[in-house]
């Protein structure tokens, strides 16, 4: 091929690539916008990623931790019927009336509490579960904590759901130990 011809092929091929991006622009103006501007679609194009290696990695943090988040959820439904069922499972009370309860000098809160006992000997698995679970979240919280944001506002935002994410699961938990309390009483 000669040079004349290789030029030739090179401007064609540049008028061609401008006219697509003219005729286009929106398309390429969202595309850009979403994968981070001009620097983030030649690192797209280049390497494959848009996103710096630093970001990428808090990014698939984010993912990893929102896999298990919806596994958490998942979990405290699997809670939340284990306490419907210990709530019905006594709901006539103990099965056994003891001789202290009978006793005129017990107080009130001394009979809900071994109701409450009652309800964790019945299931003793429940304040297990109860407790690892809050365990869970606890450390799941840490992990958000630690996924560095390199002042990133995707990372920041996603970070901010997932926190509150794990607030709302908190005090659905809490809500539902609270039922369980109140049932006792």
């Amino acid at each position: 091929m000669s040079s004349s011809l290789k030029t030739k092929a090179a401007i064609t091929t540049g008028v061609l690539l401008a006219s697509f991006l003219l005729y286009h622009k929106s398309a390429v103006s969202t595309f850009c916008t979403k994968h981070r501007g001009f620097r983030g679609l030649i690192r797209y194009i280049w390497i494959g990623d848009h996103l710096p290696p630093s970001i990428r990695k808090s990014v698939n943090d984010l993912d990893e931790i929102c896999h298990d988040m919806m596994k958490c959820e998942h979990q405290l439904e699997q809670i939340e019927i284990m306490i419907q069922r210990a709530l019905l499972e006594c709901v006539d009370g103990p099965t056994t009336m003891s001789t202290d309860m009978n006793d005129p000098n017990k107080t009130n809160t001394e009979s809900k509490d071994e109701i409450q006992k009652q309800i964790f000997q019945q299931n003793p698995e429940l304040r297990k579960d109860i407790g690892f679970f809050s365990t869970r979240l606890d450390r799941l919280a840490a992990r958000i904590d630690s996924v560095l944001s390199y002042l990133d506002d995707e990372v920041k935002m996603r970070r901010k759901q997932l926190s509150n994410k794990v607030v709302e699961l908190m005090e659905e938990l809490d809500n539902m130990i609270a039922m369980l309390h109140s049932a006792s009483r």
